[in-house]
């Protein structure tokens, strides 16, 4: 989250529990201890979690909250096929399969494998060959 984003969501915090008591060094002070860690969207679903059940909302609640939505996010995670690094070169491979988690806990749709991409693409092209060669009756 940048620091214009922060003062949005504590504009947004403001506006959702306006019994709350705000300073203008608010949005700074959050950010510096713990929102500039997390995204935007995030924060501003884990505020809307918050604000059904708790009567305040701390930038606290929101890291927390944001890790139970990421954590969410990653449950059953199957990274399916291995990274499409070599395996014996350990860091590269656990950066892959990093990279893959975090991919999901951000919210996006998990890496294909290389033999998923190539099964894919070698289907579309099967179909797109077939469209472009269509048979065509002999005349004889």
């Amino acid at each position: 989250m940048t620091p214009s984003e922060c003062v949005d969501l504590c504009r947004y915090v403001r506006a959702a529990v306006p019994h709350q008591q705000w300073d203008a060094a608010t949005p700074d002070v959050w950010f510096d201890l713990g929102l500039s860690r997390v995204s935007a969207t995030d924060a501003r679903d884990a505020v809307k979690t918050m604000v059904r059940s708790k009567i305040f909302v701390d930038y606290t609640g929101i890291v927390e909250e944001v890790w139970r939505i990421r954590r969410r996010r990653t449950e059953g995670f199957d990274a399916g096929a291995p990274p499409d690094v070599d395996p014996d070169d350990v860091p590269a491979y656990l950066a892959q399969l990093r990279a893959d988690i975090r991919a999901v806990a951000d919210g996006g749709p998990p890496r294909e494998s290389a033999g998923e991409l190539v099964t894919r693409n070698v289907a579309q092209l099967q179909a797109d060959a077939a469209r472009t060669f269509k048979r065509v009756p002999r005349r004889d």
